[in-house]
């Protein structure tokens, strides 16, 4: 198996300047913008990384704190229940449920409810990845759907073109809770607030040995699977590295991607687009539905296949073109062909 990758860590803190600490201002200062163009290196790349001692605000103090939501007790959030630590989004081990934001810090930040304030049993587990208000539609936004949190918090909008953001995401999980592998179709800033969280990423082209379902590998825990059942997972190479308050994890689109909240954990995550806008469904309000011309390339390939099974072919014959179409993607798709060009970069 691959050796497991330590994420790197660009820092940019502050640093003594004449003997003096500098006021965290939440620019990134002078001394720092050496860390700050190799992190523009590594978002060039293509490769992952946690950017620790940026200035987050003042949400790094004041959302730690239970109370602080306390106003948002008529603010119904929908959030994932579950009995088991390991949320598997193929297997649907949760379910959906719908409390106040209030009642979900208070609940998440406890390991055992209280007789009467749990759905399935006092250790379930919480998670909630906030909507928009069209969930449908309608990417979510913080400073629209928690106004009053917004100014707490201080996007690291100097690391991505603010122009090009597609949304705000709050996130709030239980201690122990890990979130199933998958990718994400845009790039995205995750920014840790309250608590910890170790993250686990695979690099895209170790999509073979990932057991895809969709957008999302069945396998539900990256370090502790069935090798039996997942004998391919082992060659994929993991890159790992744990997130702390005030830190931000750069996660390039299309890297997988799983997430363990060692302890409750409040966390809130900017995705941007880096491709051209014709080629993002419009009506995509997660920031991972397929790229245009792939989801007509797979909606095509279905009716066609649709088509061949109907025809009675013999399986002598499904083998041998089964086998020239799947050569035939491998060369024009894994193998450089549609992806050698630089055409698909917004920038352009």
């Amino acid at each position: 198996a691959p050796p497991m990758v330590k994420l790197r860590i660009v820092d940019v803190s502050p640093k003594p300047k004449d003997g003096n600490a500098v006021d965290a201002s939440g620019e990134i200062p002078d001394e720092s913008l050496l860390a700050t163009v190799q992190l523009e290196e590594a978002v060039a790349a293509r490769m992952p990384c946690i950017i620790r001692g940026l200035s987050l605000g003042p949400c790094v103090d004041t959302w730690p704190k239970p109370e602080r939501f306390a106003e948002f007790v008529d603010c119904p959030v929908k959030v994932h229940v579950s009995r088991d630590a390991d949320l598997d989004f193929v297997a649907k081990n949760f379910a959906y449920k719908t409390v106040s934001l209030a009642q979900l810090v208070q609940r998440a930040s406890r390991s055992v409810q209280p007789e009467g304030e749990y759905f399935l049993c006092p250790e379930e587990r919480y998670y909630l990845r906030a909507l928009g208000g069209d969930s449908r539609s309608e990417p979510a936004q913080l400073a629209r759907q928690f106004p009053q949190l917004a100014p707490e918090l201080r996007l690291p909008d100097q690391l991505y073109p603010s122009e090009r953001q597609f949304s705000s995401v709050l996130r709030v999980a239980s201690a122990g809770l890990r979130l199933w592998l998958h990718y994400d179709v845009m790039d995205n800033l995750l920014c840790g607030v309250c608590g910890t969280k170790r993250v686990t990423l695979y690099p895209p082209y170790d999509a073979e040995y990932l057991y895809l379902v969709g957008d999302k590998s069945r396998v539900a825990n990256p370090d502790n699977y069935d090798a039996a059942e997942f004998p391919d997972f082992a060659k994929a190479t993991p890159f790992t590295g744990d997130l702390l308050p005030g830190d931000v994890l750069y996660i390039p689109a299309m890297w997988f991607h799983s997430v363990l909240n060692v302890t409750y954990t409040l966390s809130v995550n900017v995705f941007w687009k880096t491709l051209r806008d014709e080629l993002y469904d419009l009506k995509d309000a997660y920031g991972n539905k397929e790229p245009v011309p792939i989801a007509r390339l797979m909606q095509s390939l279905q009716s066609g296949l649709k088509t061949v099974t109907a025809s009675g072919l013999p399986p002598e014959y499904c083998h041998v073109y089964g086998v020239q179409l799947a050569n035939l993607i491998r060369e024009r798709l894994c193998d450089g062909g549609a992806g050698s060009g630089q055409d698909q970069s917004a920038a352009e």
